[in-house]
């Protein structure tokens, strides 16, 4: 058993180190990659990429996102906590220090392989319309432990993209039924792509255990069908926040009686997705994780505060918070951008 600090939310997830660079669409091809492709690649190619390219490197992963996007907002060091896995390479270092700084608690196990990478290439010709960079993953399995202590932790998060086989969703189960019986907030969000690794039998078990849900619209589609057959799919017995992103369309609460809808906010310009969900959904929580009782008000508040996270992060290259802004004086309407997020 995991024994922790105290924090807010104890997140379990997969670090990835995500390594970001330009290159021309020629040299996406010289390695069959297509261009603003999301694909499996090759360590190799991102060994060439850190010794011949200028490089950012960026703490990513979409449990590991979330939690930085809540420490953002929260605004003081050991918010948030961090339970994963890193290789015993160098790149592991590099990853541990670069999750310190953004004030994230994180204990990692090491295991005899490699990091897990995820490179964001955009491509130099960018000017004009927005063009989706190219994400080659080299991502590690993710496993779970069997329990973990969570008497100093309010919450429990998982994201259901983390997922390697239906093990890792049975094992969220055990988790989210530990987490309940210590009385315990639980929250789920559900970005998989490949249904093998997240059923719709074990999603249903983990979103009767869950607190809060989060999921998008082409999710829903892709995994239930329509937004109505989706809902009939959730146990009745689940007392449950379900939160369905919508693109550019009003994001819709959904808490028992309570139904709640609230525009977005549309991000001057898109250089990237990755990430902007994650930022949404870390936003949101840690609105919300405090009141004890859920209504119209505080809702709108904390879909206000993941919505502007998302318009941010939609600004910029990679799952990347802008260190210099600050939503608690973009919404008292002030100048005021002094808070700094170590990272």
């Amino acid at each position: 058993m995991e024994n922790f600090e105290s924090s807010r939310i104890l997140g379990i997830g997969n670090p990835t180190l995500e390594i970001c660079a330009c290159a021309a669409p020629g040299y996406l091809r010289r390695w069959e990659v297509l261009e603003g492709s999301n694909t499996e690649g090759s360590e190799k190619m991102i060994e060439e990429i850190l010794a011949y390219f200028p490089v950012r490197m960026i703490p990513s992963g979409s449990t590991l996102n979330v939690l930085k996007a809540f420490q953002w907002l929260a605004r003081n060091q050991n918010r948030t906590t961090f339970l994963g896995r890193v290789g015993d390479d160098e790149m592991s270092n590099i990853l541990r220090d670069s999750i310190q700084r953004c004030g994230i608690q994180a204990h990692f196990r090491t295991v005899n392989q490699s990091t897990g990478k995820r490179l964001v290439l955009a491509t130099r010709r960018q000017r004009g319309p927005y063009v989706k960079p190219t994400v080659v993953r080299c991502e590690q399995p993710l496993k779970l432990p069997s329990k973990v202590d969570l008497r100093r932790s309010k919450m429990l998060f998982v994201s259901s993209i983390e997922f390697s086989s239906r093990v890792s969703a049975s094992g969220a189960v055990k988790l989210f039924r530990q987490a309940i019986g210590e009385n315990k907030l639980t929250a789920l969000q559900i970005n998989h792509r490949r249904s093998e690794v997240a059923p719709k039998e074990e999603l249903l078990e983990l979103m009767l255990h869950s607190r809060f849900i989060f999921i998008t619209s082409s999710c829903v589609r892709r995994t239930f069908g329509t937004y109505e057959e989706f809902l009939d799919q959730i146990p009745s017995s689940s007392a449950h926040c379900l939160v369905v992103t919508r693109g550019r369309n009003p994001t819709k609460v959904t808490c028992g009686r309570l139904s709640v809808e609230l525009s977005v906010i549309a991000a001057e310009k898109v250089n990237d997705t990755q990430g902007a969900n994650d930022a949404f959904v870390g936003a949101f929580l840690h609105q919300i994780i405090d009141e004890e009782e859920l209504n119209e008000e505080n809702i709108k508040e904390a879909l206000t505060a993941g919505h502007w996270a998302k318009s941010e992060v939609l600004q910029r290259h990679g799952a990347n918070i802008p260190r210099q802004k600050n939503y608690y004086a973009w919404r008292a309407g002030t100048a005021d951008y002094s808070h700094r997020c170590r990272g």
